[in-house]
């Protein structure tokens, strides 16, 4: 997402926790020429600290990550003081996909199956128990509590290869750190189980972004 949002803005800066996402997204920014992307080690536990080296921003963005936050009010205030404090905001993007080739969307379920074996004895991340609270009834606490929804429905050329689709379930929360040292006989078996796999082939996707906002 940040790469995404990259061309639109000033500069972002890229919270993550996991070292090689880190990596990941320096080598993406690097390929695509994107240069006005700052990747920051930490998570939403270091925000009071981060915000001393980091300054103010007028917005923050968050994929799939808020759920797997405990303190979720405790975030919110954090980011507030880090967020422009007239016309600051805060946004939970949500990337959905319509419709895909379905030869695209063997391999990912192939890739998906061998995944869960490779994961199956091991204890998931530290997800909270149990189902949160509705993403706005926390923004209407928050400092963030004027909200508002949008969404956008678009096609998409992608070129998928097994590297790219491999790097797209290492995005999930935890999924690197669970994988450890078993990461190399994963994606063993993933390049051996999608040799059928024609890659670099253009596709078209039917995606649809889905924000949630919460306003000052």
């Amino acid at each position: 997402m940040s790469l995404l949002i990259a061309p639109l803005v000033t500069e972002v800066v890229a919270i993550e926790p996991e070292p090689d996402m880190l990596a990941e997204g320096k080598k993406r920014a690097l390929a695509a020429g994107i240069g006005n992307v700052k990747f920051v080690a930490g998570s939403s536990d270091d925000l009071p600290v981060l915000r001393m080296s980091l300054g103010h921003f007028r917005a923050a963005l968050m994929g799939q990550s808020f759920h797997w936050m405990l303190e979720r009010d405790r975030v919110l205030e954090d980011l507030s003081a880090m967020i422009d404090q007239t016309a600051g905001a805060v946004a939970f993007v949500a990337p959905r996909r319509i419709s895909i080739p379905d030869e695209l969307r063997a391999a990912q379920e192939t890739l998906q199956e061998i995944l869960e074996r490779h994961l199956v004895n091991i204890p998931p991340g530290p997800h909270p128990q149990g189902r949160h609270e509705p993403f706005e009834e926390i923004l209407k606490r928050s400092p963030f509590p004027r909200i508002e929804m949008i969404e956008r429905v678009y096609e998409m050329s992608r070129y998928p290869t097994i590297e790219s689709l491999i790097g797209a379930e290492y995005t999930i929360s935890h999924v690197l750190t669970r994988l450890g040292d078993n990461r190399a006989a994963f994606e063993r078996e993933a390049n051996a189980a999608l040799k059928w796999f024609k890659e670099g082939s253009e596709v078209t996707v039917t995606c649809r972004d889905e924000a949630l906002i919460g306003w000052r």
